[in-house]
């Protein structure tokens, strides 16, 4: 487990170690596989940390324009970030 690790006893326990090696891989695309759970163990996916990687740079990569979008809306001319750049965002006026 990454986040929901326990000690002996049954405690929850934060292995940072543990973390940051996981998150290195991923930020990575690491192709080592993991098993990802449920909480309720009765949902497996097997995955590498490339494939976890690509689902959550396509998902980052829908919601940044609806975000920024909606942002414009709220805030007319405030999107000279460095995100909107980044992401070759350009306002629709």
């Amino acid at each position: 487990y990454v986040f929901h690790q326990t000690d002996d006893n049954g405690k929850p326990f934060l292995d940072m170690g543990h973390i940051i090696d996981s998150l290195n891989k991923l930020d990575n695309g690491s192709t080592e596989r993991i098993l990802l759970t449920s909480r309720d163990e009765k949902s497996l996916l097997v995955v590498s940390f490339a494939d976890v990687q690509r689902c959550l740079e396509q998902a980052f990569s829908k919601l940044l324009p609806i975000h920024l979008q909606h942002a414009q809306l709220r805030h007319p001319g405030s999107l000279h970030s460095h995100a909107a750049m980044m992401y070759g965002y350009t306002p629709q006026m």
